[in-house]
């Protein structure tokens, strides 16, 4: 079980440095 829950916070991780990183490319193509 406690994998299991390290997988799920690893992935939550994961998506949230997809979006963050989409926002990024984003607000650079904004400025320029």
């Amino acid at each position: 079980m406690p994998a299991k829950g390290r997988g799920k916070k690893h992935m939550e991780m994961v998506s949230a440095l997809k979006v963050g990183h989409k926002m990024g490319r984003r607000a650079n193509a904004l400025i320029v």
